[in-house]
């Protein structure tokens, strides 16, 4: 009877621990099965090389490189007005009449007196020769002569102050007055700008000084057009520094032909320095944590989280100045999901970032 109890005791231990192992090795296929899920689809990239200018950044307002409001000198009534709001005009074209029927009519009547003194002073001069005259009267008509041409000139320049035009062509703002509008001296009737050149002032910090200087390239954004960059040179820069920001004010000139922008328009400008190649990676695939940044390399099919340091920024690139090489291969998109040493699935390779580039080919046999 003991005996038979033994046996059964020592089948029951042996059933046991085939029943653990059993299940210690279903455990282990699910885990093995677990981690060969965990292969992340990826897109990976080249590291490249670009040309980076050095852009020193700021911020300025654009404003017309001639500007100016045009108002009246006179007080008098508007007879006329020539012009559109926002036409372009030429330099000198007529576009606003005061009344000046009044002066006019003075002109005339001033001419008709200086034509009779010229008649009566040439015939004076023929009697003189007879002696039938005196030198003396002849004088006074000739006073009277230079009193009148002086009159017509007085009258000449109050028509003229009554005539307003275009000192340069440019283009017209928002008309503030209508015809039969009284006006008086120093009403502003309407403004015009040449906006076919902007000019941009903004700050730098004096430790550029070595870097900047006329004629330098500057390029220009406007958050109001993302997708245009407007070119233009360095044409002043001032004289004296700010004291208590240690700054120097500088001045450019864009080019506008287009007309797309617009005085007041606040502007990020670029002054563009010595020009350098640099390695590159989409800024995207660029993680941080603290202050360091991290990276993911493509190699054989897993992924490898390296520590960088990074230079300047450009739209859409990070120069990499430490960790990586040119023949590295980096993850782009996908990263957010990876871990040290995970294994990956290449859906698609970036020749260059931020370029769309076919899937790869080896990617869809792989499949």
């Amino acid at each position: 009877m003991k005996k038979a109890l033994g046996v059964i005791v020592v089948a029951i231990i042996i059933f046991c621990s085939y029943v653990a192992i059993q299940n210690y090795s279903s455990e282990s296929e699910n885990d093995s099965q677990k981690s060969e899920a965990k292969i992340v689809p990826v897109v990976i990239a080249a590291v490249t090389e670009k040309v980076f200018k050095n852009p020193i950044q700021a911020l300025g307002r654009a404003e017309a490189s001639e500007s100016v409001d045009l108002s009246v000198n006179v007080t008098d009534f508007i007879r006329e007005i020539r012009f559109t709001e926002g036409q372009q005009v030429k330099q000198d074209e007529i576009l606003i009449l005061l009344e000046r029927s009044q002066q006019q009519a003075d002109l005339v009547a001033a001419q008709a007196q200086l034509t009779d003194s010229e008649r009566e002073l040439n015939r004076l001069k023929q009697l003189v020769k007879k002696g039938a005259v005196s030198q003396s009267e002849i004088d006074m008509l000739q006073t009277q002569r230079s009193i009148t041409l002086s009159q017509i000139d007085s009258i000449e320049a109050s028509i003229e102050q009554r005539v307003i035009k275009a000192p340069f062509s440019g283009t017209l703002g928002l008309r503030q007055r209508s015809i039969g509008s009284l006006v008086q001296p120093g009403d502003i009737v309407v403004t015009l700008d040449d906006l076919s050149k902007m000019r941009v002032e903004f700050s730098l910090p004096t430790q550029f000084l070595s870097v900047v200087e006329i004629a330098s390239t500057v390029e220009a954004r406007s958050n109001a057009l993302p997708n245009k960059i407007f070119t233009g040179q360095i044409t002043a820069i001032d004289g004296r520094s700010d004291i208590q920001s240690d700054s120097m004010l500088v001045r450019a000139e864009i080019d506008n032909a287009a007309g797309k922008l617009k005085s007041g328009m606040l502007l990020n400008v670029k002054v563009l320095g010595p020009t350098r190649t640099v390695l590159v990676v989409p800024e995207e695939a660029v993680l941080q944590r603290g202050r360091q940044h991290y990276i993911f390399i493509a190699q054989k099919n897993r992924a490898f989280e390296k520590e960088i340091k990074i230079g300047e920024r450009d739209t859409g690139w990070v120069e990499v100045t430490k960790g990586l090489t040119k023949e590295d291969w980096i993850v782009a998109r996908g990263m957010d999901r990876l871990a040290n040493n995970n294994p990956i699935k290449v859906q698609e390779r970036w020749e260059k970032p931020l370029e769309d580039l076919p899937i790869d080919e080896n990617s869809k046999k792989s499949n």
